[in-house]
This record gives C-alpha cells, sequence and structure tokens, in this order.
C-alpha cells in the first residue's frame, strides 16, 4: 500500500480550514486541532514548516492565529506536499539515478516514473480552493464519460 503521511494529512486539513476563512479571518491552532482532532503539537510544527514555505502567515497575540498567505485558488497541493514531505518518489529509483545496480535493465523502474507523473500531475492540478469546494473532477469519470459506446 502506498501510504499518504499523516504530516501531509494534517497539513491539508489545517489548511482547508483556513481556507474557508481566507481572507478575513485569523483561524489559531488550538481551534484547528480541536475541530480536526489533531495534537495541538504536531499541528504547531506542521504550522511552522507551511510558515516557513510561505503559504501561511502567522499573527502573534492573544487573538492571533494563521491565514493563508495566498487566495485557496492560487495554493496546489503539490507545493504542500513538497513543503511538508520533500519530494514525493513512489519508490528511490523513480526520482534519482544511480541508486540501484539494475535500474538500466529493471522493467518496473518506467511505470514507478510513470506512477510517480502521475501523482505530482493530480497534486499539480489540485488547489486549496477545489478540495475545498470538492470541485475535482475523477479520471476515471472522465475516461469513462468520453469512452462510453454511443447508444444509438
Amino acid at each position: 500500500m502506498i501510504k499518504i503521511s499523516t504530516r501531509f494529512r494534517y497539513g491539508l486539513r489545517a489548511l482547508l480550514a483556513l481556507a474557508k476563512a481566507y481572507p478575513d479571518q485569523l483561524v489559531s491552532v488550538n481551534q484547528i486541532a480541536r475541530t480536526q482532532q489533531i495534537s495541538p503539537k504536531y499541528l504547531e510544527q506542521i504550522m511552522a514548516q507551511l510558515k516557513s514555505g510561505n503559504i501561511v502567515k502567522s499573527h502573534p497575540g492573544i487573538n492571533g492565529g494563521y491565514r493563508l498567505l495566498h487566495p485557496p485558488s492560487k495554493i496546489n497541493l503539490l507545493d504542500v506536499a513538497n513543503i511538508l514531505e520533500g519530494e514525493l518518489a513512489v519508490t528511490e529509483c523513480a526520482k534519482a539515478t544511480n541508486i540501484c545496480q539494475n535500474e538500466d535493465l529493471c522493467p518496473a523502474r518506467k511505470l514507478w516514473q510513470n506512477l510517480n507523473h502521475a501523482i505530482e500531475g493530480v497534486l499539480t492540478a489540485t488547489t486549496l480552493d477545489q478540495l475545498s469546494s470538492a470541485d475535482i473532477p475523477l479520471e476515471t469519470e472522465a475516461k469513462s464519460t468520453q469512452s462510453a459506446p454511443s447508444s444509438d
């Protein structure tokens, strides 16, 4: 099973809370942690990464919190993943060379590269705005609609 990390999942949940409040409201870590059932300490670490990645801005103080630095429509999920996870790769050889002595002969390497490319494509094409409004087309729906035989 290929797994999406807890850090990325929780980061997205926090960003979706900020997207709903954008642009007018600040949202505290404690508010997000409480509503999303995430450890506040862990969430603070995630928010610090998102802040250093220029996705969010913090506002200190009793009425402080976080807000998005950019409109939700301008933040794609690959940028978020790269900030929270580093460069994505389903296998080491999907991105790098000279990792395996069999890379030139391995029939699966191209598969891993294609899978990696597909994941990056979906994440790049999906913004926080789309995710928060559930406006994400499913590839299988699009393909089945296009390839459905005519009933004529």
